[in-house]
């Protein structure tokens, strides 16, 4: 028998890819080779993961409030270039437009929330941070 130690859906795709497979029969976890799935599963690190994942999560929900202002944008690191073009423009010469302002603003939200998931070390903490309520998006 073995514990997967809730990275279930982290650690079964490395668990895979060394060649092994794991299960649920009757609410037990096995696996073809208890030992060293267990092994693999001790060593797992899940946070990075969890934090790409999460961090993903957020870009989503920033490009679907990007997606309001600027339709044309299919891709949140899109907005990067976007914004960083609009801000390499003299300030004489630029337009001021709301409409890239909150653009900005979205893009500094999303740069300061992507800090703070990088910064958690507990795996349920990253899984519990929403997304959509918990940055400061203007």
């Amino acid at each position: 028998m073995i514990d997967l130690k809730g990275k279930n859906k982290y650690v079964i795709p490395a668990i895979e890819a060394a060649g092994h497979i794991v299960g649920t029969h009757n609410f037990v976890q096995y696996s073809s080779d208890d030992v060293a799935v267990q092994a693999i599963i001790d060593a797992y690190d899940a946070i990075p993961q969890a934090q790409d994942d999460k961090i993903e999560e957020l870009k989503a929900e920033g490009l679907r409030r990007i997606q309001l202002i600027f339709p044309s944008i299919s891709d949140f690191d899109e907005l990067d270039f976007a914004t960083e073009q609009y801000l390499s423009v003299a300030p004489a010469a630029r337009q001021p437009t709301t409409g890239f302002q909150s653009a900005i603003d979205i893009r500094q939200a999303a740069k300061n929330a992507i800090v703070f998931i990088k910064s958690l070390t507990i795996l349920t903490e990253i899984e519990n941070y929403d997304v959509v309520n918990i940055p400061a998006w203007p």
